[in-house]
């Protein structure tokens, strides 16, 4: 204890005071038996001077050791136990956060880095994990998602056939219907125009959706009838500098006069959708390249790739985050014209990607 202090403290100050006015008063003018009234007075004087007293020893000696007790207790509650945070509204809590972010991160060597971080954290992250962003497709996460593509031999050596298998389970994190697009469109080269067929088409196809499957999709003789191919597409999902043609599997409809039009097949889910389809897709020979770019966050996901017409290949997930030696991945070649990526309970980002390329 610092006698700086005490002196200083307003509180001793006005004690003292208190107690000089009582013993003033009392020794110049004594009170008598009947003189209730002066007492009383006295009495509150001494009383008011006792209760500054302590007052200010108090707030020289525990003040701020309370205070520190008290808000550590505070904020650890109120971070630990989520029935106190209920007491909040969410701009409150996200008030919070923000506090805590700036205080997190204190280097300030570059106050323009630091505040796109902490934009990008609460205006995309935190909506993307919330459930909340302006995007739909960020609104879902893939709890996995499984793609394996087994290119055939080929005899012409002009175009291939792609054995595509894609499965995954889409968790809605929001609490509206989220529409779920189950083919994608897909571009390919202007010399796939000389494949004498069609270049794409729907081998399989299972659709659970909350937990119940659509059985209208179980029977693979009538796929052909409910789906076909239409490249009447005018959005464009591809930024190349070569021309290209647009596909997508697309729901067939039939219209009043017999005419048979296409449409966008979507399925409409509250809690989660779990697809899984086999897809023939002609590959153009010389396209030794093959891509996916994410566009939703998954936790799990898995990649396996074999080209039969290859003498290796090589596979690269691109992902801000990752490594090679993280032990969340394995990447393997379990022959020289296969490979395998796998990552497990680990998160994966949209606008991250994988590639993978085969030397023939």
């Amino acid at each position: 204890m610092k006698i700086g202090e005490i002196i200083k403290n307003k509180f001793i100050v006005i004690s003292l005071l208190c107690f000089l006015l009582y013993f003033i008063l009392s020794g110049k003018f004594p009170p008598l038996p009947t003189d209730t009234i002066y007492m009383s007075i006295l009495n509150l004087i001494n009383a008011v001077g006792a209760l500054f007293l302590i007052t200010g020893f108090y707030d020289v000696t525990l003040k701020e050791k309370f205070q520190d007790e008290t808000i550590n207790k505070f904020v650890n509650t109120l971070l630990l136990k989520d029935e106190y945070l209920d007491n909040f509204k969410d701009n409150e809590i996200k008030g919070m956060l923000k506090k805590l972010e700036q205080k997190l991160l204190k280097n300030n060597n570059n106050h323009i880095y630091k505040t796109k971080v902490i934009s990008l954290i609460n205006n995309k992250l935190l909506k993307m994990a919330s459930g909340e962003s302006e995007e739909n497709e960020l609104k879902t996460f893939f709890k996995s998602y499984d793609e394996e593509l087994i290119y055939e031999k080929s005899d012409d050596k002009k175009f291939i056939v792609c054995n595509l298998f894609i499965n995954y389970h889409l968790v809605n994190l929001s609490k509206d219907n989220i529409c779920q697009t189950i083919f994608t469109k897909k571009y390919f080269p202007q010399n796939i125009s000389e494949y004498k067929g069609s270049p794409l088409e729907l081998i399989e196809l299972k659709i659970f959706v909350d937990g119940k499957e659509k059985t209208e999709y179980k029977n693979k003789s009538e796929l052909k009838k409910l789906f076909g191919v239409s490249n009447n597409i005018a959005e464009s999902i591809s930024i190349s500098n070569q021309s290209q043609i647009p596909m997508q599997l697309q729901e067939k409809t039939v219209d009043a006069s017999n005419k048979e039009t296409f449409k966008e097949f979507e399925i409409s889910f509250n809690k989660e959708i779990i697809v899984e389809k086999r897809l023939k897709v002609i590959i153009p020979y010389d396209d030794i390249v093959y891509g996916h770019t994410f566009h939703r966050p998954m936790i799990n996901y898995s990649f396996r790739f074999r080209d039969e017409n290859a003498k290796k290949v090589s596979a690269t997930l691109r992902s801000a985050f990752h490594k090679k030696s993280d032990d969340t991945i394995t990447i393997k070649n379990t022959r020289p014209n296969e490979i395998t990526i796998i990552l497990k309970e680990d998160l994966l980002l949209p606008k991250e990607g994988l590639s993978a390329i085969s030397f023939r």
